[in-house]
């Protein structure tokens, strides 16, 4: 029953997706519809299929032939190794992210005291989580712009059990810490932020599924200024990093010599340019 349910259901989304994705998403569908794993799938295992189910199925298939990310149907995604909900209210966390979390975690992991990092443009809470979950017991704030963002990064921290600090704050507007409340302006460890980095140019270039559902905020930056946040947040960080402290940046890969030369002209001496999975320039690391 499960391999004539699978192959239809292969067989379905084969419109929009190439056989190989097709397979792995007919498996993602049945996984978090069924509660089944893909071995009951080849093995073909038997299961009462009800009616509701095949209504709530159909509609997955419905949303997902017009493009939408598998992501928002079942409204979650995976990143370093923790389960995160997700939303059209927030960008679908991405591979290359983990790396630049992975580098953090590389810099700092051997201290064996707490640090105090603060994750700018947070969305999902992706970063700051998976750093709160990776450095036990230290300070983690994250903030963002977007209100209905924050509302789902603390949902992930109240399902992960992980403590990190949400802030509203305006990364453009000269407090991308979120300092508003606090009388004394902390310092950090980590500054790092993946913020909007695309430039309206580039759109052409981009996927539909990307275009039509994530959050047009939290992708573009205007030709004419396409480093903007990165100024905004660099700046800012100067007066806020300790000895030893970092600033990590997820980057446009068009862009790794303009942003170290940015960085650069701030007063960042020592500054790194790191490539992806992929081989594109994506990350960078500041130091003062």
């Amino acid at each position: 029953m499960l391999q004539s349910l699978f192959r239809d259901v292969t067989k379905s989304l084969s419109a929009v997706y190439d056989q190989r994705e097709a397979r792995t998403v007919a498996f993602m569908l049945l996984e978090s519809l069924l509660h089944v794993s893909r071995v009951d799938v080849l093995a073909d295992k038997d299961i009462t299929f009800s009616s509701i189910q095949r209504n709530q199925l159909q509609g997955m298939l419905d949303r997902l032939v017009k493009h939408e990310p598998v992501q928002y149907v079942l409204g979650e995604a995976e990143f370093c190794g923790l389960t995160l909900e997700v939303s059209p209210d927030v960008l679908i966390p991405r591979p290359e992210t983990e790396e630049l979390v992975q580098w953090v975690c590389d810099d700092f992991g051997d201290s064996s005291m707490p640090i105090s990092i603060v994750d700018v443009c947070t969305g999902s809470g992706c970063i700051a989580l998976s750093l709160a979950h990776r450095f036990t017991g230290s300070c983690v704030r994250a903030t963002d712009i977007s209100e209905a963002a924050l509302a789902v990064a603390r949902r992930n921290a109240h399902r992960l059990s992980l403590s990190v600090g949400f802030r509203q704050a305006d990364a453009l507007g000269g407090d991308p810490f979120g300092d508003t409340d606090d009388q004394q302006q902390p310092m950090f460890d980590v500054v790092v932020s993946n913020p909007p980095y695309i430039r309206r140019s580039e759109r052409g270039g981009m996927e539909a599924n990307v275009l039509d559902y994530e959050p047009e905020m939290a992708l573009f930056v205007p030709d004419d200024s396409p480093m903007l946040f990165y100024e905004a947040i660099a700046r800012a960080a100067r007066n806020r990093l300790k000895d030893g402290g970092a600033l990590y940046f997820e980057i446009n890969s068009a862009l790794g010599p303009q942003t170290l030369a940015m960085l650069s002209a701030l007063g960042y001496s020592r500054s790194e340019l790191r490539k992806d999975l992929y081989g594109n320039d994506r990350m960078v690391r500041g130091r003062l």
